[in-house]
């Protein structure tokens, strides 16, 4: 009985401080949705990107993928390549 009395303080003392600062919980509410809405954004972008290039690479075959630094067909030695 005691917590359900001091829960219902703690209510009344935090609507009390939002009707009495409105333009501080209008500004706090704000950055919550923002920064939310950013964070689902860039998750949902990442795993999209992922998906694609996942999607890309599978069509490119199953076997190997090579990948070099040098040029695959260059009859002449690395050292051009150097700094």
């Amino acid at each position: 009985m005691r917590l359900l009395i001091e829960l219902w303080e703690s209510i009344k003392i935090a609507i009390g401080a939002l009707r009495a600062n409105k333009l501080r919980a209008f500004l706090t509410l704000l950055g919550i949705i923002v920064g939310v809405t950013t964070v689902i954004g860039i998750v949902s972008l990442t795993q999209g990107l992922d998906k694609a290039f996942g999607e890309e690479i599978s069509a490119l075959g199953h076997d190997v993928l090579y990948i070099q630094k040098f040029s695959w067909f260059d009859r002449e030695g690395w050292e051009k390549y150097r700094n």
